[in-house]
């Protein structure tokens, strides 16, 4: 491996090479920034340097395409070439990227979260332009290293900023979140799988699930896996809960119950998605560093997770928020709950100004399988008290 570093107006800027291509560039910030190595001085760095000093004065520098070697899924790397499309000075969004995508893979659809992900992961900067990638409505979202920088490479290149924006929330997103949990995974996690972040209906959901860790039953943590990375993708029981409480429809239901993990496919886990989003949930995990397995993590790494969460309910505004299991529900409500006692009791908490609701609720599934009925009886009953419509109830009034 071979590193070099080069200084800019968005800030220092890591060069990788195997010796005869362009595996990395990260701008200080980003997950694959590194510091401390040995400069190596070759001859791709030397032409990338050239090409980001005429980049950086404003010029239109022509690319030599066969300098770059990003390493990827065959998905990832499709995505990738489609971002080298984009003109210089123009932007596209994450939908129309991901309709895109489809076409070149001759799919019908493709989830524009599963682009978004690819995108994220685009191992070199500015050469392969991810920055030009932008948010509906002009949402300046999703760039690792801060949506500042962003701006920064938009306006180098003369881009109309006028009608687009940077996230609210702190510079936060969804997508900016879903970066820090990557990083986090490499601290906290199996170094062989992926973070898994959340999934579902993300404006106003009338509930939010916050369940534990994920582990490596979720095939979506997967390396190799290249769409949604949301909870409990290709297991069972979870989604026994939700049939019982009528928050997922019988066809997709039997699906599940049907198939075997490794049978998921990235379409299915979309639909899967999309129906939770039909019935206005969204799903979590208070930590999101998968493990193997279900091993129990200390208070102190899910509380590293704890500022995060709550930059989630901020972004995502849900009605009711419903905690699983003791640890869950007492490091979110900072205070030693026991689920056994205060069944159906409504807890308030103010989180950036705004005042959420909250109920601690049996753990569903693993060692708390056995409290399944109980955990159904509590959300039935939580939903009835909070004027919570189900889908069906919903369609026939």
């Amino acid at each position: 491996m071979y590193c070099s570093y080069y200084d800019s107006l968005v800030g220092r800027i890591y060069l990788e090479s195997d010796g005869v291509y362009l595996t990395v560039l990260a701008i200080e910030g980003q997950p694959l920034y590194k510091d401390g190595c040995e400069v190596s001085k070759i001859e791709v760095f030397t032409k990338v340097e050239k090409w980001l000093d005429a980049y950086f004065k404003g010029d239109v520098p022509s690319l030599d395409k066969t300098l770059l070697k990003p390493g990827g899924t065959v998905f990832q790397k499709t995505v990738w070439e489609l971002l080298m499309e984009i003109p210089y000075g123009e932007t596209i969004s994450y939908g129309k990227l991901a309709r895109k995508v489809a076409k070149s893979l001759h799919r019908d659809k493709m989830s524009a979260q599963a682009v978004g992900q690819a995108v994220g992961h685009n191992p070199i900067s500015i050469l392969i332009p991810c920055h030009r990638v932008v948010g509906s409505h002009g949402n300046l979202t999703g760039y690792a290293g801060g949506a500042e920088k962003k701006q920064k490479l938009l306006e180098l290149e003369g881009v109309d900023l006028t009608h687009m924006y940077l996230p609210k929330e702190k510079g936060y997103s969804l997508s900016s979140l879903k970066n820090e949990y990557d990083k986090m995974q490499k601290k906290y996690g199996a170094k062989e799988l992926d973070a898994i972040s959340f999934g579902g209906c993300e404006d106003h959901p009338k509930l939010c699930f916050v369940f534990m860790n994920p582990t490596g039953r979720n095939i979506a943590s997967l390396k190799s896996w290249y769409g949604l990375k949301a909870p409990w993708i290709g297991t069972k029981n979870v989604w026994d809960l939700f049939s019982a409480l009528h928050l997922i429809d019988d066809e997709i239901y039997l699906k599940i119950r049907s198939m075997t993990g490794k049978e998921w496919t990235e379409g299915f886990a979309y639909s899967v998605y999309e129906n939770v989003k039909k019935h206005r949930y969204f799903i979590t995990n208070l930590g999101k560093c998968t493990q193997v397995d279900a091993r129990p993590l200390s208070d102190n790494v899910y509380l590293k997770y704890l500022d995060l969460l709550k930059m989630e309910f901020q972004l995502v505004c849900p009605k009711v928020i419903i905690l699983f299991g003791n640890q869950v529900s007492s490091i979110v409500l900072g205070e030693k709950i026991s689920v056994s006692e205060v069944r159906r009791k409504c807890f308030l908490r103010e989180i950036g100004g705004r005042v959420y609701k909250f109920y601690a609720v049996y753990y569903p599934v693993g060692n708390g399988r056995f409290n399944i009925d109980k955990s159904i009886a509590d959300i039935n009953w939580i939903m009835e008290h909070e004027g919570i419509k189900k889908h069906d109830e919903v369609v026939s009034s």
